[in-house]
């Protein structure tokens, strides 16, 4: 089941989009997209491939867009603030 999300990232919101299974998932995986100033986003075709893949194998994945990509808010953060946006995508997915 596709479900688009959003989560909160000290004061900004990052959109994203959560691929569950039916069942509880007992694994989950957290796609991060290429640099986003190179063409870069959560709807990369490379990620579409892998996150089709995993969530058929039950897992619970979420793909996401780093903030100022998008949908999500913020600006580039010079690879630092992105950890924190990688850091709250794993809590999302974990929730």
């Amino acid at each position: 089941m596709e479900e688009h999300v959003t989560f909160p990232v000290g004061d900004i919101t990052l959109e994203g989009l959560l691929w569950a299974p039916p069942q509880a998932p007992s694994v989950g995986a957290v796609l991060c997209h290429p640099h986003p100033l190179h063409g870069g986003s959560k709807d990369h075709p490379i990620l579409w491939a892998v996150r089709a893949d995993l969530a058929h194998r039950g897992f619970a994945v979420l793909s996401f867009n780093f903030r100022g990509t998008m949908g999500s808010e913020g600006g580039y953060g010079l690879g630092v603030d992105e950890v924190l946006d990688a850091r709250a995508a794993i809590d999302t997915v974990r929730a």
